[in-house]
């Protein structure tokens, strides 16, 4: 993959809103760097990690973004069935579209309450139509695989602001279970978080990221970091009342507060810590279950 390339799309892209890592792997679709999730590469440095030597192209951490994943002409078939069958418009679905190496397409939707996950088969196991959602990475064009054309542009790019939001039906923190339904992931647990030296440090660390951020990035960005910082809540590292008074007077500073807008920046930042803590206990359900299995 030509450098220049990848450096030129991955700077565009960080204009438009949104928050990048570098990818690996043999299908050029892995997160090249540990702790992606919370740490997506800025602009400053974008040059420095396309050069890596193992960089294969760019992938966006999907915080804040739902993207449908269609996979090949099945699941373009069940896409077009699922959409007849519940008379839905398909034109919000056509406004950012991306071809893949396998025949298929990303759907790109904004999710500003971060109310879609991650989920594969989305309409049913073998629907070949999976989704990205908070705590999901997908990649994106000029990123290229030996052999294909890659990953190109059929519509778009538009910025995060511009893109259509992701409709009620795929609100919900849902996982498609073995006996063919959808079921809620429950939180349950004696927890208790602290506020620690450690986890007040990368608190304030992701307040700055969200209190300097450009007019074009500052929502990603608020999203992008109370997912972060849920994590920090989940591990006991920071409190949630510490937590969310240092994200709201970031993102105060980043003038997100302006038009009003109180409310909605409080509901954004606890989406996001809802969003870490759920994808965390669906975690330790199906480890619970394992260890249970091997007793």
């Amino acid at each position: 993959m030509n450098n220049d390339a990848l450096t030129a799309a991955g700077l565009e892209l960080i204009r438009l809103g949104y928050h990048l890592g570098v990818t690996t792997g043999p299908k050029g679709n892995q997160p090249y760097l540990p702790e992606w999730q919370n740490y997506p590469v800025p602009a400053s440095h974008w040059h420095q990690f396309v050069e890596f030597p193992r960089t294969t192209g760019i992938g966006a951490i999907t915080a804040g973004l739902a993207v449908i994943d269609i996979d090949g002409i099945k699941g373009l078939d069940n896409w077009k069935a699922f959409l007849a069958e519940h008379n839905l418009d398909p034109s919000p679905y056509r406004k950012q579209m991306v071809s893949t190496p396998g025949g298929g397409y990303h759907l790109y939707l904004r999710d500003p309450h971060q109310t879609v996950t991650n989920a594969g088969g989305l309409l049913g196991p073998v629907s070949k139509i999976d989704v990205r959602g908070t705590g999901g990475f997908i990649t994106m064009p000029p990123t290229q695989r030996s052999g294909t054309p890659g990953y190109r542009w059929v519509a778009g790019p538009l910025s995060v602001d511009q893109l259509p939001e992701a409709p009620s039906w795929l609100e919900g923190k849902l996982r498609w279970t073995s006996s063919g339904e959808w079921a809620l992931s429950a939180a349950t647990g004696d927890w208790k978080p602290e506020l620690t030296a450690w986890g007040e440090e990368q608190v304030t660390s992701i307040s700055m990221r969200i209190a300097d951020a450009g007019s074009g990035g500052r929502h990603q960005a608020l999203i992008t970091g109370a997912v972060a910082v849920g994590h920090l809540i989940a591990e006991g590292k920071t409190t949630a009342e510490y937590a969310h008074a240092s994200l709201d007077a970031a993102a105060r500073l980043a003038g997100l507060h302006e038009e009003g807008r109180e409310m909605e920046v409080k509901r954004t930042i606890l989406d996001g810590f809802l969003a870490a803590l759920s994808g965390r206990l669906v975690g330790m359900e199906t480890l619970i279950r394992d260890l249970e299995a091997a007793r």
